[in-house]
């Protein structure tokens, strides 16, 4: 069980750990072409400012969303920053109520006209250049968009433009409504391509159908060796105690070292870094049961947690694990509040009206960590749909005089014409 609740819990800080370390590295001058960094009307300096925001936003919105997505049992991976990106894109088009309710789900503060440029600079951010002395060491960090859309359908230019411009994600045309698993198998080659093979099937069968119209996908790839790897002969099999009070074996790795370490009240963390530095895994154990923990978690709390850590001679012992997840974020959403965007929904800023809803939001996960370091891969994919088109059937009451008809449709022979006045009338002998 011990194996399982540590490697939840590193599981969960290891989506987030890119979210605490993103503002740090390449300037504004290179991530936003040719704008001076230096100026503060330009739009990198903006986006640069909103940074924080966006970042604090999306670990409370990580918090939400694992706390809604885990079980007290099982093993879980996901990645949130995926999951916002492909959420943030989709927001791009979506007014009125809608928008207000997935900002507040994804705890987007930023205003909704500045906030594609802050996506675009957190993405160039993490992937722009590896970390200093990780070369040749096999560092791989990928972050990939992709826009998939009804061949024929009038998607408006001005979001077309935010989500290539911005998203790096031009349409790619394809006929749902034709070749709706085609479409599907090619969304899910691109996913595969992108996670170097660890997503292979992010759609399953069945999840597009001729009533979709557009798939906005994100794809992120990690790989990087430890700052310190552990060596295999100090890997031993040992026990670990799973939620249930039962004990199995498992492989647990060993290592004494000098690494950032903090206990507080409820939770003892430690930080592994990876070569070069910037990127980092982060594994909460809890005093008690992870349960109870997570509960009062914040993310105020977590980088509460983050700060206490101080460099401290430990001698660590922490399992390797490999799993895979996935997720359909529909309810998770909804229970969050994302409501108005399954049904009487407004993305009038795709296509200039409210025809389009979220079908649903495909996630899955993959993560192996080893002696040498991690592999982590993630895919997620928003697939909206025409929604039902809502018939008020027309209200027609005979309630005075009306006249009637008998007659012969294909000759149209009118065979009797009468009226009725008085439908209590007694009828005449």
């Amino acid at each position: 069980m011990k194996r399982r609740l540590a490697g939840l819990t590193a599981l969960c800080v290891l989506a987030v750990a890119a979210l605490f370390v993103s503002g740090c590295g390449t300037s504004a001058t290179t991530l936003v072409g040719s704008q001076a960094a230096d100026d503060p009307q330009t739009p990198a300096t903006a986006a640069a400012q909103d940074l924080p925001a966006l970042v604090a936003g999306n670990t409370a919105f990580t918090l939400d969303l694992f706390k809604a997505l885990r079980s007290d049992s099982e093993n879980a991976v996901l990645s949130p920053y995926s999951i916002s990106t492909a959420l943030g894109m989709t927001y791009a088009g979506a007014n009125g109520l809608t928008a207000s309710h997935m900002a507040g789900v994804l705890h987007f503060t930023v205003p909704k006209d500045r906030l594609p440029a802050v996506f675009q600079q957190l993405a160039q951010s993490l992937s722009s250049s590896p970390p200093s002395g990780t070369s040749g060491s096999g560092f791989k960090l990928s972050i990939a968009n992709s826009l998939w859309g009804q061949k024929d359908f009038p998607f408006l230019p001005t979001f077309l433009q935010v989500l290539q411009q911005q998203y790096d994600s031009p349409l790619r045309k394809v006929d749902f409504a034709k070749s709706a698993d085609g479409a599907r198998q090619a969304i899910n080659e691109w996913a595969k391509e992108e996670t170097k093979g660890k997503i292979p099937d992010l759609l399953p069968a069945g999840s597009i159908e001729a009533a979709t119209r557009l798939v906005l996908a994100n794809a992120v790839y990690f790989k990087a060796y430890w700052q310190l790897p552990f060596t295999h002969e100090n890997t031993f099999d040992g026990n670990f105690h799973l939620p249930s009070g039962k004990i199995v074996t498992a492989p647990l790795m060993h290592q004494t070292a000098t690494l950032g370490y903090a206990k507080t009240d409820a939770w003892q963390a430690i930080e592994l870094p990876y070569a070069g530095g910037r990127y980092s895994m982060v594994a909460l154990m809890p005093q008690a049961g992870l349960t109870e923990a997570l509960k009062g978690l914040t993310a105020d709390g977590l980088s509460s947690v983050i700060k206490q850590l101080v460099p401290t001679e430990i001698a660590l012992t922490i399992p390797k694990w490999t799993y895979r997840s996935g997720f359909t974020l529909k309810d998770a959403l909804t229970g969050l509040g994302m409501t108005n965007v399954f049904s009487n929904a407004d993305f009038s800023g795709m296509d200039g009206s409210k025809d389009l809803v979220i079908d649903e939001v495909y996630h899955k996960a993959f993560v192996a960590v080893d002696e040498k370091g991690t592999e982590a891969a993630a895919a997620t994919g928003v697939v909206m749909r025409l929604g039902a088109v809502l018939v008020t059937a027309p209200q027609v009451t005979f309630d005075h005089p009306f006249l009637y008809l008998v007659r012969d449709t294909q000759t149209r022979t009118i065979l009797f014409i009468g009226q009725v006045t008085d439908p209590a009338a007694v009828p005449a002998e």
